[in-house]
C-alpha cells in the first residue's frame, strides 16, 4: 500500500483492480522483450557503399 503512495486502506480497496491490471500489463511487456523474436532483422550495409575510392572524394570536395 505504501509503495503506491496511498495512506488510507479505502485506496486500497477501491483501486485494488488496477494492481492487478498492471502485473498483467508489464508481465505481458515484459514477456515479449525478453522472449519475442525481433519483428524485423537489421539488414548488413552494403559493402560497396562503404567504400569511397579517393579520387571520388577529391572530386567531391568543393573547397
Amino acid at each position: 500500500m505504501d509503495m503506491m503512495g496511498w495512506s488510507q486502506v479505502s485506496m486500497l480497496k477501491r483501486y485494488r483492480h488496477v494492481i492487478d491490471d498492471m502485473r498483467r500489463d508489464a508481465a505481458q511487456v515484459m514477456g515479449q522483450a525478453l522472449w519475442s523474436a525481433p519483428s524485423t532483422p537489421e539488414p548488413d550495409p552494403d559493402p560497396s557503399d562503404t567504400v569511397v575510392e579517393l579520387d571520388t572524394l577529391r572530386r567531391r570536395r568543393t573547397w
